[in-house]
């Protein structure tokens, strides 16, 4: 068997197992009657005479809600059961102010106002506790109260003698399974914070997911700290009721800027609005409970009405994208947030129609929705984004290699263009014709410039660019260079030189192509943006091991000068500093840029230190290997030029000799036939590998 059909297997089994575990706890839970916890004794103070503000004397039962708001003080009065024993307590909601009596002896006095360190005072009524003993058996309970319903319209609360086993087990029966849900709810949405954070880190991209968990740890937080249970778990009064609020206020700021990101900006102005409406709500408020002014209880009506109106704003928007049919773009989401706004209207149905136990379930239900609706949401956009940026790195290579491509064929013309004309320039005897062909030269080796930029970025671009590291002379490298730019110097009136302030070694192993690339791109740059004075190449460096050494080249100029601003994106491709001053100055803005990237590919840095009109000085430091540390020479690069108009004449000729020339481009082959012939070679063309194979076989 094999080992895949075996994983298989133990993968079926376990499924089929836990299903087992799952079906067996179900099952034997409701055969099993024995108990092996005892329920704690649980007893309510069941008839209560009141006495009100008015002195009217009524009875009711263990619970009465009035219809109206009695703020002085009335009196409410009944006995203790006969089974309370020690350890036992007394158990009720009190109101803003109560006192509670037992056989005539003050057992308890609650003024929240008082008791609260919160500044403004208490945002939250509680449960609270008296101890109890045997000795109150039967005993006469009598509870002093005023402001009944400031908060909870109880004339009479629901009270309880029981244990504290007893408490827990009452509020966890009221309460404990929303409170529960919310925490686990709190956690999770915590945990996709954290993971949108990473992935943020990861993809260096928006996560909306981010916002949405936030949304929902808002509300599942709101949730724990609005339940009873709250207190008497972490053990500490009045907290969490201004948490409450505070939290409150803040879930509708949250909820906009979630829609706000996953609608990518398209209705900011709106939300913007709604966001400013939300803050201005829950600064005010806050501000006047914490300066005692308004309590958050009382303002509750009011608070309430903003969030309304706000979250109405909010719905409209979506309505308005669901109209145009934007909310395909983030369809989970949207599905995520009707199945919320839904179970809300459910649970606001229920508490409006219905006396339940545990009545924040389907607000519950809507946010673990909202939340996985949202994370679906991201994990789609990431999957779009994954295809989108393949797509992109096909269509970048394409250009690439499409760029590669032109460039070539475009050269090739150039090559054949140029090679005609310097057959022009040696065989004309018209001055006029002469100055037309030195032109056309001038203008030629300028495109010819531009397309082997366009040629070298393209393969930078398509990373295909490869470095060749071999030994060379750096001698021979300042030669080349010299004899290529020294003339361009001298056409603008421009002095050049080239200095080596201290030792460094001529044999060097790196590559020397790029090396004289790099410098011949930083001095044509220096020369085309500098009208006077002239350029200098400086060459220093350290030894950094024995054999390993710092080469730092400096190409400074009296140019122009680059502005403070403009020095950040000018090593970036088509990055060109003051375009408006420089805009009669040719150019791809791709120099600077291939020479960051072959600095990039050697291992070294570049930069540049410039101070605008007094000139610039761009340098590049590359690490070589040594394997000749005879050091440099100062005036040894040093060609002779020759200029063109001194002429062009053939110092040889070589009639015996037979020379075989294969290009498979017709102008190509007619330039060297032109110009071997002024030696008198006798020339075969070639127009392709196959029949050049034959004639080297004849």
């Amino acid at each position: 068997m094999s080992r895949k059909r075996i994983i298989a297997i133990e993968k079926l089994f376990l499924v089929f197992f836990f299903l087992f575990a799952v079906g067996c706890l179900f099952f034997f839970s409701l055969k099993d009657k024995n108990k092996p916890i005892q329920k704690p004794d649980f007893s309510y103070v069941e008839n209560w005479t009141v006495t009100d503000d008015r002195g009217e004397v009524f009875e009711t039962g263990r619970n009465y809600k009035g219809n109206r708001q009695i703020e002085k003080e009335y009196v409410i009065e009944s006995f203790l059961p006969e089974n309370v024993g020690d350890n036992m307590v007394l158990f009720f909601r009190p109101c803003w102010y109560n006192r509670v009596y037992i056989n005539g002896e003050l057992r308890s006095e609650t003024n929240l106002d008082k008791d609260s360190i919160i500044p403004g005072g208490p945002a939250k009524s509680i449960y609270i506790t008296i101890p109890l003993t045997r000795e109150d058996k039967g005993a006469t309970i009598q509870m002093v109260r005023k402001n009944a319903t400031s908060s909870h319209p109880e004339i009479v609360p629901e009270t309880v003698v029981t244990t504290m086993d007893g408490v827990y087990t009452y509020l966890f029966k009221i309460e404990g399974f929303s409170f529960y849900f919310a925490t686990l709810l709190f956690l999770i949405s915590l945990m996709v914070m954290v993971v949108g954070l990473y992935i943020h880190y990861l993809y260096r991209t928006t996560i909306d997911m981010f916002y949405g968990a936030f949304s929902v740890m808002l509300v599942s937080g709101w949730a724990i700290t609005n339940s009873s249970i709250y207190p008497f778990i972490f053990g500490h009064y009045h907290v969490d009721g201004l948490v409450n609020y505070l939290l409150c206020l803040l879930m509708p700021l949250a909820f906009l800027i979630y829609v706000d990101s996953i609608q990518k900006g398209r209705n900011r102005k709106k939300m913007a609005f709604l966001m400013i409406a939300a803050t201005i709500n829950a600064v005010f408020w806050t501000l006047l409970h914490f300066c005692g002014i308004f309590n958050f209880v009382d303002a509750l009506l009011y608070i309430d009405i903003t969030l309304a109106l706000v979250l109405i704003g909010a719905s409209f928007v979506i309505f308005t994208e669901l109209k145009n049919h934007h909310t395909r773009e983030y369809r989970y989401t949207a599905i995520g947030i009707g199945l919320f706004l839904f179970f809300c209207i459910v649970e606001i149905i229920v508490i409006t129609f219905f006396t339940v136990k545990n009545d924040s379930i389907p607000m519950m239900i809507g946010l673990t929705l909202l939340l996985v609706f949202a994370v679906m949401q991201q994990v789609d956009d990431i999957r779009k984004e994954g295809v989108e940026k393949q797509k992109a790195i096909d269509m970048s290579e394409a250009k690439s290699n499409f760029l590669a491509s032109m460039s070539h064929e475009i050269r090739t013309p150039i090559n054949s263009i140029l090679g005609m004309n310097e057959m022009i320039l040696r065989e004309s005897k018209d001055e006029v014709i002469t100055d037309y062909a030195r032109t056309v030269e001038s203008s030629g080796k300028m495109l010819l410039t531009l397309i082997n930029d366009v040629l070298d970025f393209s393969r930078i671009e398509a990373g295909k660019m490869e470095m060749n590291l071999e030994e060379f002379y750096m001698s021979e490298v300042l030669s080349d260079v010299y004899s290529v730019v020294f003339e361009r110097a001298m056409e603008k009136n421009l002095s050049f030189d080239i200095r080596i302030p201290n030792e460094v070694p001529n044999g060097m192993i790196s590559d020397g192509y790029r090396i004289r690339q790099v410098l011949i791109n930083y001095i044509n740059n220096a020369i085309k943006y500098t009208d006077r004075g002239g350029v200098t190449l400086v060459l220093s460096g350290t030894y950094m091991e024995d054999k390993k050494f710092l080469l730092s080249m400096y190409v400074r100029d009296t140019g122009r000068g680059i502005r403070e601003s403009e020095k950040e994106g000018l090593f970036d491709a088509f990055s060109r500093a003051d375009l408006a001053a420089n805009r009669s100055i040719e150019g791809t803005g791709l120099g600077l840029a291939i020479v960051k990237s072959i600095a990039d590919a050697l291992g070294g840095e570049v930069g540049v230190d410039s101070r605008y009109g007094a000139g610039s000085e761009f340098y590049i430091r590359i690490p070589v290997e040594v394997f000749d540390k005879t050091p440099l020479e100062n005036n040894s690069y040093k060609k002779k030029i020759i200029k063109k108009e001194e002429g062009f004449g053939c110092d040889y000729i070589a009639p015996n000799a037979t020379i075989l020339v294969v290009d498979d481009n017709v102008s190509n082959l007619k330039i060297a036939d032109l110009f071997l012939k002024r030696i008198e070679a006798q020339v075969d063309l070639c127009d392709s590998g196959a029949r050049a194979i034959a004639k080297c076989k004849e």
